[in-house]
């Protein structure tokens, strides 16, 4: 989806199930059955969806765990929601 804003907020798919993993996160999309598995930082930012989220509140709870600023984390969250997006993982609440 092209033009992710920070204030979108974003919900997880119904149709994906997801475990953590020594610190990793694994979801399966049980429409096409295909795995994907996150890192720790992705893992986190998983997390911050679970109660549907904004893009922005997303970046600013990473920026904090992280200790960076909300400016450098906001285009990476971006581009981690579209990914996801992509992989039928998420959507954006409408």
């Amino acid at each position: 989806m092209a033009g992710l804003k920070a204030e979108d907020v974003i919900r997880r798919s119904q149709r994906v199930v997801w475990e953590t993993i020594d610190n990793e996160g694994v979801l399966l999309n049980l429409d096409n059955g295909n795995y994907f598995s996150l890192n720790e930082v992705g893992l986190d930012i998983w997390k911050e969806i679970e109660a549907d989220a904004s893009i922005d509140k997303i970046a600013l709870a990473i920026a904090k765990k992280y200790t960076t600023t909300y400016k450098q984390v906001l285009p990476d969250v971006i581009h981690f929601m579209d990914i996801l997006i992509k992989q039928g993982l998420v959507q954006v609440k409408g």
